[in-house]
């Protein structure tokens, strides 16, 4: 069997996972799998060329690729006030009132673009297929288990 057949199933399939992955046990983030070749895709797309010293050389735009690379991001929760405090500094008197930072565009982006590790941590787990689906098992696991107990 040629893999070369088996290519588009295989993105359509790996293109529909996501699961809720935990990012420094602070708080869970789901995300949506990225096969090698979309993550590329997106870094050519957000790459431009600049010229130094008359030398073209190519650079990624962070904020486009932030901005593109929100769109991995489906949700989170436990996002609060004091996990926030955790990642980088606030403003001295925001004050969230002990709810959960939604999960907005605006924030997903300013979240990759200003929490050291949290773009890398994307990154790595959305191209990681058996990490995304360790996490799901792990969830089904944990709620089915949660379930049969009795109360």
């Amino acid at each position: 069997m040629d893999l070369t057949t088996l290519e588009t199933l295989v993105e359509e399939q790996d293109g529909a996972v996501s699961a809720w992955v935990p990012f420094r046990d602070c708080f869970e983030v789901r995300l949506r799998h990225v096969t090698r070749k979309d993550l590329a895709s997106m870094r050519e797309h957000c790459s431009k060329r600049v010229y130094r010293k008359h030398q073209a050389e190519t650079v990624l735009d962070e904020q486009r690729f932030a901005h593109e690379l929100a769109g991995t991001i489906l949700d989170w929760r436990g996002l609060t006030q004091a996990v926030l405090e955790t990642l980088f500094p606030l403003k001295p008197g925001v004050d969230l009132g002990g709810q959960e930072l939604p999960c907005t565009d605006a924030n997903k982006r300013y979240m990759l673009e200003h929490a050291y590790d949290f773009d890398a941590f994307v990154i790595e787990s959305v191209t990681d297929l058996e990490r995304l689906r360790e996490a799901r098992v792990e969830r089904e696991t944990k709620n089915s288990s949660a379930l049969s107990q009795p109360s």
